[in-house]
């Protein structure tokens, strides 16, 4: 069987497919990553052969634009979206839109290589379109392989069933119209943390850390003993997707509200982000940066801003989670998690409000709330069946 994985230029999307790949490699398949070429070195250290495609172009960056509205999102809005007013579904078409741009000029270059290569399956990050183009072009079967989602959240429907305009036309340029969706999503997160989608052909996979190249190594004093409880916040480095004011704002916010707590507060920095520590008050420890799955292991709690890799870190460890949301589908991890007992959130564009957000802190790090529930979590996520496992449900698709 050949497989084709597509993503786009955020190398944090291409680790949570890479287990799946390494599956099929090791089962005797053929794999190939499709990525822009700015993704290509992150391919080449997780072992699996990049296929660069389309032209280096400056990536969106993460986060709402300015002028996006303020303030929490209503809880489900994903499978609700009769819930939001006019000017979050105009948000929601903006992001979709930037979508649609980082697809078109994969495309060209991505259809002329599946077209040689002819590949038997097609597994895409769900963000990244010109896969499910290539796999609807092709003839062939589409998965959707995703970081971690509470809800699909297809905001290039409008989350309803009608494509949105620039959507379809990703498929009318080779004489297509936009399928209905993937054989199946593939997703690493638990079932308690998904929002009820009846009609949805999700399958749970379980995420396997340190394959995509992000093993890292382990850093001495993360084996000293600390007569605190630890806490990690951490962010990837400002720069490319990420707004450096975006970061600035996730940091200030939450070493604020950790000022004055009784913890070892660490902070994983590279040199742009400890840039940006610098501009900011704090009594934290600033170290070097970590691999989430060997730093979260040995903390209390973890704060971030509810990307996948931080977030199944928490999950495969057992430790609470912190959200400080900057767009609206990490506020949905952070309010599942909420939902659970395991986990608290607040969107980055709330302010500061130091007495209710410790008072939440508090009772994450309580061994009897936070941490049991925690560790309810872990149990659930190590119980999901493994990218080898599920590798039979692609190879039966293909037959």
């Amino acid at each position: 069987m050949r497989l084709l994985l597509v993503t786009w230029n955020a190398p944090a999307h291409l680790f949570a497919m890479v287990p799946l790949g390494w599956a099929a490699q090791v089962a005797g398949h053929e794999v190939r990553v499709a990525a822009p070429p700015s993704c290509t070195e992150a391919i080449g250290r997780t072992g699996l052969t990049a296929v660069p495609v389309g032209t280096q172009r400056p990536a969106a960056p993460s986060g709402p634009p300015p002028g996006a509205p303020s303030g929490r999102w209503p809880v489900d809005w994903a499978v609700h979206p009769e819930l939001l007013d006019d000017s979050r579904h105009e948000l929601l078409r903006s992001l979709a839109a930037r979508q649609f741009a980082a697809a078109e000029p994969m495309l060209d270059d991505l259809i002329e290589f599946a077209r040689w290569w002819s590949p038997d399956v097609v597994v895409y990050d769900p963000t990244s379109l010109a896969g499910e183009v290539a796999a609807t072009v092709l003839g062939v079967p589409a998965f959707a392989c995703s970081w971690g989602r509470a809800a699909a959240v297809r905001i290039e429907r409008g989350l309803g069933s009608e494509p949105l305009l620039g959507y379809a036309r990703l498929f009318e340029r080779f004489g297509c119209q936009a399928p209905q969706g993937p054989a199946s999503w593939f997703d690493p997160f638990p079932a308690g943390l998904w929002l009820a989608e009846p009609d949805l052909p999700r399958q749970a996979m379980r995420f396997v850390p340190g394959t995509g190249g992000d093993a890292g190594s382990l850093p001495g004093w993360l084996r000293e003993h600390s007569a605190r409880p630890r806490i990690c916040v951490t962010s990837a480095e400002p720069g490319g997707l990420l707004r450096p004011e975006a970061v600035r704002a996730f940091y200030r916010h939450a070493l604020t509200v950790l000022s004055d707590v009784d913890a070892e507060v660490v902070v994983p920095a590279g040199p742009a982000a400890r840039t940006l520590l610098a501009e900011i008050p704090h009594t934290a420890r600033i170290v070097d940066p970590v691999a989430a799955h060997l730093l979260v292991p040995a903390c209390r709690l973890t704060v971030h801003q509810g990307d996948g890799l931080s977030t199944l870190a928490g999950l495969n460890s057992g430790v609470p989670q912190y959200v400080l949301a900057p767009r609206p589908e990490q506020e949905l991890v952070g309010h599942q998690l909420h939902r659970a007992g395991a986990g608290g959130y607040r969107s980055l564009s709330e302010p500061v409000d130091v007495p209710a957000e410790r008072a939440v802190l508090d009772a994450l790090l309580a061994p009897e709330s936070g941490g049991a529930a925690a560790r309810k979590l872990q149990e659930e996520t190590l119980a999901l069946p493994l990218p080898s496992a599920v590798l039979g449900r692609i190879e039966s698709a293909t037959r």
